[in-house]
This record gives structure tokens, C-alpha cells and sequence, in this order.
């Protein structure tokens, strides 16, 4: 509980990062540390203390940093059509965060141990994500003289045109502006509720199932 949060305090941190950096090279840099500290830390780590900045770090860059740079990619990428990438990517998180990679994970740790996994897990980051980083993880569409959304034509001022004027409003915003909106502190609060019940429930999962499933033979019983 203590490491998921430390990094929730300091996720504005690689926000910071991210604006000064760009996301590319935020996200190859991310990717790389988070593959050198599942290899080494996941070699070293046995003490409570280390094992807890172990813990941390991949919270920070694992499912932190790299879902705000994903995030954040998608944002620039598409603006109409913003939701619907958005949920198609969550439903990608979804599966895969829940669904196949801790199925494979558990699979490999009861083979090989959990020190050899979270090496494996580093050295496919570092082979792997780390150059598709280099690659896909493009700035602005402004940047190549494409538009959001895939929009025909150079970019240009009519972009703004074509948006509705509440949503080119809240584009617009500067950090201290945004503090200053209820639609920042709403999109927190919804934010927050949804990510202490996943990280509960995540947690404690195979506990929660344990309990219903002698719940449930009680009953029948």
C-alpha cells in the first residue's frame, strides 16, 4: 500500500518529464528503466525495505508511467474521436493486465521462479518495447503535417473550426487554468474512485474469490 501511494504522489513528477522530454523519448526512457529494474532489483531484491522500492518502481513505471504516456498519446492522436480510442485501448489494458499476461506470469513462476520471470519481463521490455517506443510513439500530428482524427489536409487554424466550442475551450487550458475548472476536479474524482477500487480489488482478488467460493459451498451445504 505504501509503494502504489508513493508513485501516485509522484506521477506528476514524469508528467513534468513528459512535457520537457516529449513522449517519445519520455517513453523509450521509461521503458528502459522499467526493464533494468525488473532485471536487477528482481535479481537482488529479498529485504521488506527493498522489496518495497522494488514494488514502487514498477508501479511508477509499469503501470503508471507507461499508461499516462499511452494516455496521453491517444489524446494528441484523436480529439473526436478521442472516446472511442480511448475505451478500445482500455479494453486492450483490460484483457491483457487481467486476463492473459498474469496467467502467463503465474505459469512462469511456478517454472522458473519469480527472479527469472521479472528478469524475462525486463529483457523483452528492453529488446522489444523499447524500439517500438523509437518508432510509434509520434509527438503531434501537427508536428507531420497531418491533422487529428486522420482529417484530410494539412493542418492549419480550421482544425479549431471544426471542434465544438467547449471542447476547444478546455484544449486551450494552461495547468493553472485547468486547476481553476470543475471539469478538472470531476474528471479527478472519477478517476480516483476508479483506480482505488481496480487496485482493491486487483490486490486482493484471489482473496475475494476464496471467500465467495466458501461462501457459496456453505450455502449449499
Amino acid at each position: 500500500s505504501s509503494a502504489t501511494l508513493l508513485s501516485a504522489s509522484t506521477i506528476p513528477g514524469l508528467g513534468w518529464a513528459m512535457d520537457r522530454l516529449g513522449l517519445r523519448w519520455a517513453g523509450m526512457l521509461n521503458a528502459t528503466l522499467m526493464g533494468l529494474v525488473c532485471i536487477v532489483l528482481g535479481s537482488i531484491a529479498s529485504e521488506p525495505v527493498l522489496l518495497t522500492v522494488f514494488f514502487y518502481l514498477l508501479r511508477f513505471l509499469g503501470q503508471g508511467g507507461m499508461q499516462l504516456i499511452g494516455t496521453n498519446l491517444i489524446s494528441n492522436w484523436w480529439i473526436q474521436k478521442r472516446g472511442l480510442m480511448q475505451g478500445i485501448s482500455g479494453a486492450g489494458v483490460s484483457l491483457t493486465k487481467t486476463g492473459l499476461l498474469p496467467v502467463l506470469a503465474r505459469v512462469s513462476c511456478e517454472n522458473i521462479g519469480w527472479r527469472l520471470t521479472f528478469a524475462a519481463i525486463g529483457t523483452f521490455v528492453l529488446v522489444f518495447f523499447v524500439p517500438l517506443c523509437s518508432v510509434f510513439f509520434l509527438e503531434t500530428p501537427e508536428m507531420y503535417s497531418l491533422r487529428a482524427d486522420a482529417a484530410r489536409g494539412a493542418s492549419g487554424d480550421d482544425d479549431a473550426a471544426d471542434r465544438p466550442s467547449k471542447e476547444r475551450e478546455l484544449e486551450g487550458k494552461t495547468l493553472r487554468e485547468a486547476l481553476r475548472t470543475l471539469d478538472f476536479y470531476a474528471v479527478t474524482l472519477g478517476c480516483s474512485v476508479w483506480a482505488f477500487n481496480a487496485t482493491g480489488v486487483f490486490f486482493h482478488l484471489i482473496v475475494i474469490l476464496q471467500t465467495d467460493l466458501r461462501a457459496d459451498t456453505k450455502v449449499m451445504d
